[in-house]
């Protein structure tokens, strides 16, 4: 004999409490889809994280330079703690002494820029312990010299815009 519910309904059979096949490929499934979208931008999220860094480290030597720049018309150098000519660099500490958790060393110095010697902030990458996009690669703060505020312009070899965060995309960086 069948036992029925009040009202006459039968009762339902007893559930053991588990998960069927298909409750379970579908979780699978879902969580597959949401990693496969996450972790592309964690990736990216990181990286452009680490390109900070860098950009922070080398904006950080920018008064000097510009104060520099501005006393002289020259741009002073870090690749050692002291110029023969002119003695110690205002403060610049030397390319070795400017590192941070993924960038390698920060070099200031002069290139040619449009036929005028100008000054430029480079801070390098680590070639480990960074992500893949940025290994061995630089991000530069040039000097753009004009009527008015001088600017800095950011310029990278990191080839991969999604990587850049957009202070440096821009044309310029004050």
């Amino acid at each position: 004999m069948r036992s029925r519910c009040p009202g006459g309904r039968r009762a339902m059979p007893p559930h053991d409490g588990g998960f069927t096949l298909v409750e379970l490929m579908t979780v699978v499934a879902i969580v597959g889809i949401l990693a496969a979208i996450a972790m592309p931008r964690y990736e990216d999220y990181v990286a452009k994280a680490q390109f900070t860094e860098a950009l922070n480290l080398a904006s950080g030597q920018k008064a000097i330079v510009l104060e520099e720049y501005l006393q002289t018309g020259m741009c002073g150098h870090n690749a050692v703690a002291t110029d023969p000519a002119t003695g110690p660099r205002r403060g610049l500490p030397v390319e070795t002494g400017i590192t941070g958790r993924h960038v390698a060393r920060v070099i200031v110095g002069t290139i040619i820029n449009r036929g005028a010697p100008t000054c430029v902030i480079t801070a390098w990458f680590k070639d480990k312990d960074v992500s893949t996009p940025l290994q061995n690669r630089h991000i530069s703060l040039i000097i753009e010299p004009g009527q008015g505020a001088i600017q800095w312009r950011c310029e990278t070899s990191v080839w991969q815009p999604r990587h850049v965060p957009a202070t440096c995309r821009a044309a310029s960086v004050s």
